[in-house]
């Protein structure tokens, strides 16, 4: 009985210890910073972009949310 016990405290011991060591090491992205890269007239306003992108000729592509006005 105490044998059983022991075997089953382990085993849920080890189940849920498993999801803590998967999260031990997270892989840091590098990137490189450009401050004012894209440079707006004044008075106006980029507002929120959804994402940034580049193609293989070194083009930026800002994307940003429509959003309508009625």
């Amino acid at each position: 009985m105490m044998r059983s016990f022991q075997t089953s405290l382990a085993g849920l011991a080890m189940l849920f210890a498993s999801p803590l060591f998967a999260q031990l090491s997270v892989p840091e992205i590098p990137y490189d910073s450009a401050p004012n890269l894209l440079k707006l007239p004044d008075n106006l306003y980029m507002g929120e972009a959804v994402g940034v992108a580049t193609n293989s000729k070194g083009h930026i592509y800002v994307l940003r949310e429509r959003v309508r006005r009625t």
